[in-house]
């Protein structure tokens, strides 16, 4: 396979997009590397791909796209975590159960074949969105839908230490605006997006609980959003199982209480016996004196350009307004 181009404009564009997803300098120099023994098999035409990771986001985008008569692919990366893989295949059972014909669902898998040489996986998310490219160019499809809330995308910094790449830029509208040059300059009429960017997580349950009369409510618990997940950790705990207290559940949770209905989820904080549920407490100490702080602060658009700069045509005062309903979600979780 030929690894100019890679060594040209489309390898600066990744450095770049590497640069921007983990905060680190990146330097890349492209080899030729041998085609695959056997050939993949050819993947039938879609009208879109639509990522599908076991989060409750991705659920509920699926649950709100569900009926609209369109051709898709619905797609995962294999994990390692049996909880995620346990998530995705729930997912996947649910929506055939809604579906008047069976979904179309991948699941595919990007590792490193040898020792890893990086312990983080802050560049996670061009490898999900590299998949998803393929898939779709395979399909002949042109769009890849990312179900997101726009809130979790900004994902706006809990201090003025959280900053930057420290703040996840996963789904940030600054990570798809470089995906989509990139796939420009590569001359693949791909486009990578997230219609649910202006809202937050509590209105994207909202717009799935009612498109789907209520179904998706249940459904929901099954879906893992916990940035933590170590509930192997504690004596009597559940791996399968949300912590409730760091800053992805904190935001799952307040989804919650924007709608007159109640939390399905069993979380750590709310299963384990008192003296596994003070270990938990003591290690998310930080995440909740944090997110007492982001209340106590607020955000402003100071704030939004810790985490990085935003594409031109980006409505800054809609992104505003999401931030402030944000906050007024988060503001109504109870904390320990």
């Amino acid at each position: 396979m030929d690894p100019e181009p890679w060594n040209a404009q489309p390898g600066r564009l990744v450095e770049d997009l590497l640069t921007w997803l983990t905060g680190d300098q990146w330097q890349l120099t492209a080899a030729a590397a041998s085609a695959p023994d056997n050939a993949p098999a050819p993947i039938a035409t879609a009208d879109d791909v639509m990522l599908l990771s076991g989060g409750m986001d991705s659920l509920c985008g699926a649950a709100d796209h569900l009926a609209d008569g369109r051709s898709r692919i619905h797609l995962s990366h294999y994990d390692a975590s049996t909880a995620i893989r346990h998530a995705q295949t729930t997912a996947v059972s649910w929506l055939n159960t809604r579906a008047t014909q069976p979904i179309r669902h991948l699941a595919l898998k990007v590792c490193q074949t040898g020792t890893p040489r990086e312990a983080s996986s802050r560049s996670r998310s061009l490898l999900f969105a590299a998949l998803a490219s393929t898939v779709a160019a395979s399909a002949s499809s042109p769009h890849v839908i990312v179900p997101e809330n726009g809130f979790t995308s900004i994902n706006p910094p809990l201090t003025a230490a959280r900053g930057g790449a420290l703040s996840t830029r996963s789904t940030h509208p600054g990570t798809f605006a470089r995906l989509n040059q990139l796939l420009t300059t590569l001359s693949l009429p791909i486009h990578i997006s997230n219609p649910y960017a202006y809202l937050t997580k509590g209105q994207l349950l909202t717009r799935a609980h009612q498109r789907t009369d209520g179904g998706v409510l249940a459904a929901t618990a099954a879906t893992l959003s916990c940035s933590k997940l170590d509930g192997a950790r504690y004596t009597g705990g559940n791996p399968n199982h949300n912590c409730g207290l760091c800053l992805a559940c904190l935001v799952r949770r307040a989804a919650f209480t924007d709608g007159p209905y109640p939390d399905p989820t069993p979380y750590l904080v709310d299963t384990l016996a008192d003296d596994a549920r003070g270990n938990l407490l003591r290690r998310r100490r930080r995440d909740m004196r944090d997110i007492q702080q982001l209340l106590l602060t607020g955000i402003d658009d100071t704030d939004l350009l810790a985490v990085g700069d935003v594409p031109l045509d980006t409505d800054i005062d809609a992104v505003m307004d999401l931030c402030q309903r944000g906050l007024q979600e988060l503001s109504r979780v109870p904390l320990p």
